[in-house]
């Protein structure tokens, strides 16, 4: 048995920050108070992005129930569209009883 010959390959360096998700920002949404009169928004957080984002976006500082602040991105209109797809893997078939199934 022979050794196999392996190219010498440059392997990339992690980076040493651990990456939290998928990396791609998420848009939240955030109730209005009707009886203050204020309107609800769509919000990202601060940290997500490299670079503020441009226009509608602004920058704020959410205060949360809990106590707890969030620096963030918010605006109040937002044009958007999803585009989402599900699928799901199915048995159908008929049991001893001639009764039809799907798993």
């Amino acid at each position: 048995m022979t050794a196999p010959n392996i190219p010498n390959v440059n392997v990339p360096e992690v980076d040493d920050e651990p990456q939290i998700g998928d990396g791609l920002p998420r848009i939240h949404w955030m109730n209005g108070d009707r009886k203050a009169g204020t309107a609800g928004y769509f919000w990202a957080e601060a940290k997500q992005f490299d670079d503020p984002p441009g226009e509608p976006w602004g920058a704020k500082t959410i205060a949360h129930d809990s106590g707890g602040t969030t620096e963030a991105y918010v605006t109040e209109k937002l044009r958007i569209s999803v585009a989402a797809g599900r699928a799901q893997a199915i048995i159908d078939k008929r049991d001893a009883a001639g009764k039809h199934r799907t798993t």
